[in-house]
């Protein structure tokens, strides 16, 4: 390896170190991936999950999610949400299927959608096997702004289960670790999004 490769690898250690620190991590965040929903008024709502090992995106873990939960006779972010986690952890009763989960995983969204963990643990008690494996945080607008008109910007949060179950929030300082985050994030929110419009495209033919 050149010297400049191993310089690279060096920042880019450091950064995924940085990020499990801040954010109290069990694991170096190695292989992180991020879940989001994306839909048009409520129709042809769609799920798209990224993948980065490392600091690079892996693509052909990438996966697309034709949302099937129908809740009186429409979807809803908060059942697609659920079926996504489901499905990509491969849920049953009493077991966890998928063999490669990752280090961390991200929500797209606040301490709502994080809340979620909570209710599949009714329904899957196994998830509480999946958080001792991954850590599970939802990245989001900080409440305040969406509580106020005055406030034009307000800074990204994430939200974090601790042991006792209750969230703890870290303000996002956009520092470069913070950003292979949001690189993340918005590469999951492109990737939903690209399905719903091949959804559309569909419906209108």
């Amino acid at each position: 390896q050149s010297t400049a490769q191993l310089s690279e690898e060096n920042l880019m250690e450091q950064l995924l170190l940085e990020i499990q620190s801040t954010y109290a991590l069990k694991r170096i965040p190695l292989h992180m991936e991020c879940i989001d929903i994306s839909h048009l008024w409520g129709s042809n709502i769609s799920g798209g999950l990224s993948c980065f090992r490392g600091w690079v995106p892996d693509k052909m873990k990438y996966r697309q999610y034709k949302i099937q939960t129908v809740v009186d006779g429409a979807s809803d972010d908060y059942q697609s949400l659920k079926e996504v986690i489901i499905r990509r952890a491969k849920l049953t009763k009493d077991s966890i299927w998928s063999q490669l989960l990752p280090d961390l995983l991200i929500i797209d969204g606040g301490k709502w959608q994080l809340g979620i963990i909570r209710e599949l643990a009714k329904e899957y008690p196994v998830i509480y096997d999946l958080l001792k494996q991954v850590d599970i945080v939802a990245l989001g607008k900080w409440e305040a702004r969406q509580r106020s008109k005055k406030l034009t910007w307000a800074p990204e949060m994430i939200y974090k289960f601790w042991p006792d179950r209750t969230i703890l929030e870290y303000p996002v300082l956009y520092t470069h670790a913070d950003q292979l985050i949001i690189k993340l994030r918005d590469e999951a929110h492109r990737f939903a999004n690209r399905y719903r419009k091949k959804q559309e495209e569909k419906t209108w033919k």
